[in-house]
């Protein structure tokens, strides 16, 4: 809760993308913040593509997991990410840096989607 995502302003794209690391930090060094708050913003900026309206469906999803498209808690994966919900858990997983992975309350997922 109190790590920051950053969001950076991208030209080629003419939008701003989240990261958890500070603008003027090297990508070829661990980030001062951690990497679990790099794999929460690699997450958002991948898998839920600046739409509110996907933020609003995972919103719903976690909210009410019984009734969501996946109840067994098991959301698959997307842009190299996988997400599985277990109780009040979170597991938010990448396949490309192992020490990324994530393991987050539901109530701290909420928070995060709530600040887009």
């Amino acid at each position: 809760m109190n790590r920051l995502i950053y969001y950076w302003w991208i030209p080629d794209y003419k939008k701003f993308s989240p990261s958890g690391r500070e603008y003027n930090e090297n990508m070829r060094f661990a980030p001062k913040q951690g990497r679990g708050v790099c794999e929460i913003a690699a997450w958002l900026s991948d898998d839920l593509q600046y739409s509110i309206n996907s933020v609003n469906i995972w919103i719903n999803n976690i909210t009410d997991l019984e009734n969501s498209r996946a109840p067994n808690g098991n959301f698959g994966i997307g842009n190299a990410h996988w997400v599985l919900i277990t109780g009040d858990y979170v597991f938010l997983g990448t396949e490309y840096v192992e020490e990324q992975q994530v393991l987050m309350t539901r109530e701290q997922l909420l928070y995060v989607l709530e600040q887009i």
